[in-house]
């Protein structure tokens, strides 16, 4: 029950909890329905509310979450199973999971203690199982408003309703979201509308960010593989060429020789990718059976796809084949007479093996410039990979451009060898001897310089997506207090779940300093937190005054022009991928800090009353002098700039 009955309210077929109201609102002194109101009459309708209580425990007080309602209902099986008990039949028996027994220390028929929200004894009269949840979790489940105190009226919000019996499609959950109701549907999630015809993600664009995803991957791994397994095939090859040599004395041809040099790739990719099948999943089973956590949402179980095992297999043996072609071009072309003697013929270092490895490198370097700076240009118009054609063109240049950049290096790793060896005319014996051989053995030593080069290349690509990763996170994380800092609410909810200031303030200061180590401790005063209205009534003539309080007021101008607020707001920027959308993504004024500043809460979006110590305090570090002189002259210092607009703070 997401809101008051409004027709502007529609939600996401397949994402849970995913809705929005299009900056419609509901009629004013509209209020929340009940489910059975809008359902046909005898609906068999299941309540479920998640909250908590605190509760004495066997080594103290502690506060665990609640479940109220009948999860316990047989309908549920399999969800929630009974393990052993009862279930309750009045107010004053619960159920507790069977990690709480031991935290609370009873037994089936012991005693509980609620000291919170409201103070009551109640009996454990039997052990119920949670299958979301892992089997350490705590919980007590009980009948509706036994643990929370709240009526039927102020439970709508935070409650789930089940409908066992009560199949929905989508025109019928269409038609609850009339009434403010979002339903997840077995059968919609079986057969969804449409992409386009409900707001969210669709599942073709999950798929498309997997495959894109997995292409990358496998692209990268594909080639790692190849040039790994060719170097070990390469050295294969030239162990093999006296056996070579007698299959060519009798008559075999180069064909043949090939045939049997690229068999082994065949060979060995089919052995692997069916030792690699067995082996992945026996390391995924143990790995889910070791780190499972009880809960049967944490892993789905082990189902094998036949069909995307055989693509793995197939593909490691296309691999190996792949793998194996250069070797087995190259050790077709053998002397037979020299072979047969033992002899091995002086590499030939020809030019134009070096002359194409320089293009190919020129050309990776290129193609990875080029797909790295139109990432760049997307990015600063709004476009993401995955959003447009022409951005899954530059990933795909900035995929191919490293491999092709390290197959110049292979190719040119003949020649680097030999200027290796020219540098070191004047090193040590030991250092000539060493970078001579490598230069005049290439057959030999090449494949270990491109395995080297892949290994290395893996390993700086690994490390460097994931400094990239943390680089974004560090961006976009928003610390609630200056580093070094801890911060304690001064006022908690009572039994009604109304906010009120904690009444012994020194007290609390008193405790943080003896279990903390602090270095310095204040006090600020704030402004209480703005009315929010949970009954989903948005009048505000219902309201108290007393319960209003001064709020920062995010000017117009500073708003972001999708807000349906802005006087730039237009229903064209709600169509991606358009010129105007795009924009959205370049204009300061919609980036996601400025767009989340106006949340109220103890820590953005507030008041703060204090002096220049206590800007500083929350600064952590010494306010500048301008800051000091605002605040002495009976100014104001904002911590956001998307408040300001022409040196003034609008207060509502």
């Amino acid at each position: 029950m997401v809101s008051p009955p409004t027709p502007h309210l529609t939600q996401s077929a397949i994402v849970p909890f995913y809705f929005q109201t299009d900056g419609g609102e509901a009629a004013d002194g509209a209020v929340r329905v009940e489910p059975s109101s809008v359902l046909p009459a005898g609906t068999a309708i299941i309540e479920v509310l998640s909250a908590s209580a605190t509760v004495q425990t066997a080594t103290g007080i502690a506060t665990l979450p609640t479940l109220e309602g009948a999860p316990w209902d047989p309908s549920l099986a399999g969800h929630f199973d009974l393990l052993s008990g009862h279930r309750p039949t009045a107010d004053d028996e619960i159920m507790v999971s069977p990690a709480a027994l031991g935290r609370l220390g009873v037994a089936i028929g012991g005693t509980v203690t609620i000291l919170g929200p409201s103070t009551s004894t109640a009996t454990v009269v039997g052990v119920l199982v949670n299958h979301t949840l892992p089997s350490s979790t705590e919980t007590l489940f009980g009948r509706s408003g036994v643990f929370s105190g709240l009526d039927s009226s102020a439970r709508l919000f935070d409650t789930d309703f089940y409908l066992p019996n009560h199949p929905l499609d989508w025109a019928a959950v269409r038609q609850l979201n009339l009434s403010g109701i979002t339903a997840l549907s077995h059968a919609v999630l079986l057969d969804p509308p449409p992409p386009g015809s409900y707001p969210g993600p669709s599942p073709s664009s999950a798929l498309q960010q997997i495959l894109l995803i997995g292409g990358i991957l496998g692209a990268f791994g594909a080639f790692e593989v190849v040039l790994l397994a060719g170097a070990a095939f390469a050295v294969n090859a030239r162990q093999q060429q006296r056996t070579l040599a007698i299959v060519a004395s009798i008559g075999g041809s180069r064909s043949i020789l090939f045939r049997i040099l690229a068999s082994t790739g065949i060979v060995l990719g089919a052995v692997g990718g069916l030792l690699g099948v067995v082996v992945g999943i026996g390391a995924a089973w143990l790995f889910m059976a070791l780190s499972g956590d009880g809960s049967s949402t944490r892993y789905y179980g082990v189902h094998l796809n036949p069909v995307l095992l055989t693509i793995v297999i197939a593909f490691a043996v296309v691999i190996g084949w792949v793998a194996a072609i250069a070797p087995a071009i190259s050790g077709s072309k053998l002397d037979v007479v020299g072979a047969l003697r033992g002899a091995r013929r002086p590499p030939n270092p020809g030019r134009r093996r070096p002359i194409i490895g320089l293009i190919v490198l020129l050309v990776g370097f290129v193609l990875t410039a080029t797909g790295g700076i139109a990432l760049v240009v997307l990015a600063t118009t709004g476009r993401t990979p995955g959003t447009s054609g022409l951005a899954k063109f530059a990933v795909t240049l900035v995929v191919i451009g490293p491999l092709a950049c390290q197959i110049g290096l292979a190719l040119c790793g003949p020649l680097l060898l030999r200027w290796i060896a020219t540098l070191t005319t004047r090193a040590t014996i030991g250092a000539r001897l060493a970078t001579r051989d490598a230069a005049r053995n290439p057959a030999r030593t090449v494949p270990a310089f491109a395995a080297i080069l892949t290994t290395v290349f893996v390993a700086v690509f690994a490390m460097s997506v994931v400094a990239s990763a943390q680089a974004v996170e560090a961006t976009k994380y928003r610390y609630v207090t200056a580093e070094g800092q801890v911060m304690s609410r001064v006022n908690n909810y009572d039994a009604h779940g109304e906010m009120k200031p904690v009444e012994d303030v020194r007290g609390l200061a008193t405790a943080l300093r003896q279990s903390l180590d602090v270095r310095e401790l204040r006090t600020l005063s704030s402004v209480p937190e703005y009315f929010s209205n949970p009954s989903g009534n948005p009048s505000p003539t219902a309201v108290d005054p007393a319960e209003l309080h001064p709020q920062l007021q995010v000017p117009a101008e500073n708003l972001c022009p999708s807000d349906p607020n802005s006087p730039e707001h237009s229903p064209k920027l709600n169509i991606p991928d358009t010129p105007a959308f795009r924009a959205l993504g370049t204009d300061p004024r919609c980036d996601a800090t400025n767009q989340n500043a106006n949340f109220s809460s103890d820590y953005y979006g507030h008041i703060w009353v204090g002096d220049a110590a206590d800007l500083g305090l929350a600064l952590g570090q010494v306010p500048s002098a301008r800051a000091t002189a605002a605040l002495a002259s009976g100014g104001v210092v904002s911590l956001h700039s998307v408040y300001v607009h022409n040196g003034t703070l609008d207060i509502a």
